[in-house]
């Protein structure tokens, strides 16, 4: 019964609602069909990329108290590092250093609140990384090709028998027998 929309940092109300709860899932189970994603009682959480490029993230109870939908578009051209710099992102110093980092092959870790620029920044990184291979590990895929030897890899939920599952744990095992210059 209540849409936020965030409009630049700011959460505003918007003036929309689902009529109830199930019309709500109704809705969400029918985004998520040809993905094949599920969302049940067996699997109150779900995530998916939608074509154009949209984030989708349910959870049902018992994980919250009624059903959660959030939506993030993903941009679909990486800024350049002046683009960057501009935004207040990262300063031209920080821009060398990261770079340096990627062509010396150092580990690097990414981290920070949720719409704070991490896939962004990701992006940007492995589009410095030139001809190495890099195996992309991702339970929701939102990197695309990130640079030009690139090896996506994406979990997947077990069967209903619980079969032919692949969690991370196992992608790092087969990512690491593809000679990877760099699993990130």
């Amino acid at each position: 019964d209540e849409v936020w929309v965030d409009r630049g940092g700011q959460l505003d109300r918007a003036d929309v609602a689902f009529r109830d709860a199930d019309t709500m899932l109704d809705v969400i189970r029918r985004v998520l069909g040809p993905t094949g994603r599920r969302l049940d009682r067996a699997h109150p959480a779900a995530d998916a990329v939608l074509p154009g490029g949209i984030r989708l993230h349910a959870l049902l109870p018992p994980l919250v108290d009624q059903p959660v939908l959030t939506l993030r578009r993903i941009p679909a051209v990486v800024p350049g590092w002046d683009d960057l710099e501009a935004a207040g992102t990262v300063p031209a110093d920080l821009r060398d250093v990261l770079r340096e980092v990627v062509a010396r092959r150092h580990n690097l870790v990414v981290a920070g609140r949720a719409g704070a620029g991490k896939t962004t920044l990701l992006k940007r990184l492995l589009g410095e990384v030139g001809e190495d291979r890099v195996v992309v590990l991702e339970d929701t895929p939102e990197l695309g090709r990130p640079c030009r030897h690139a090896v996506n890899l994406q979990t997947v939920e077990p069967g209903p028998d619980g079969t032919g599952g692949a969690d991370l744990d196992h992608l790092l095992r087969n990512a690491l027998r593809m000679r990877p210059c760099g699993v990130h």
